[in-house]
């Protein structure tokens, strides 16, 4: 669905951006950005935590939309932190709009075929765990460059439904088991 990606140096020497990339919709549906209806990120919440001090932490306004991450767009807003103290993992979590969704999936139809439908939890969150020396022109080796991927996982299946062929069978065997009952009585 998109990424969540560090970068060192940007936007200028001694800085470092945090990037939330929303890669859903049509144009971009493909076996590397699955979704191909255009979804939107709401009541995000992102979390930056450094080596010391307290967690940096940034909240969507719910009653805003320009604060929704839109498809086939960085994040509408730019969070840069100096590199010391270093930043140990990044956390973001949102809220998806819509929750179903359709979803290429060559190995189930193929390139050509039409996508399948996708039923979501409506929810997600991912951890960017950045590598010790990040950004350090000193490290080795140098890193300036992290990212994580942004995933939905299924709906949770609340019960098991059975199959319709299976209950022609099953009313088969209670009305022979109740006629065969009342022929004994």
């Amino acid at each position: 669905m998109g990424w969540l990606s560090l970068t060192s140096d940007t936007p200028v020497t001694g800085l470092q951006q945090v990037s939330v990339t929303n890669q859903t919709g049509p144009t971009l549906c493909s076996d590397v950005y699955a979704a191909c209806d255009n979804i939107g990120f709401l009541d995000w919440t992102l979390t930056v935590n450094f080596a010391s001090g307290t967690p940096a932490i940034f909240l969507s306004d719910p009653n805003d939309p320009s604060t929704t991450i839109q498809p086939g767009t960085f994040s509408p807003f730019n969070w840069v932190f100096a590199l010391t103290p270093a930043i140990t993992d990044i956390v973001f979590a949102a809220r998806i709009d819509p929750s179903s969704f359709n979803q290429f999936d060559p190995a189930a139809n193929g390139a050509a075929d039409p996508p399948v439908l996708f039923l979501s939890g409506g929810t997600f969150q991912t951890t960017l765990l950045v590598p010790a020396g990040f950004g350090d022109p000193n490290a080795d080796p140098l890193t300036i460059y992290a990212q994580q991927e942004l995933l939905v996982s299924d709906a949770p299946v609340e019960g098991v439904v059975p199959e319709p062929t299976f209950f022609l069978p099953l009313v088969l065997a209670w009305s022979g088991l109740y006629v065969w009952r009342r022929r004994l009585q």
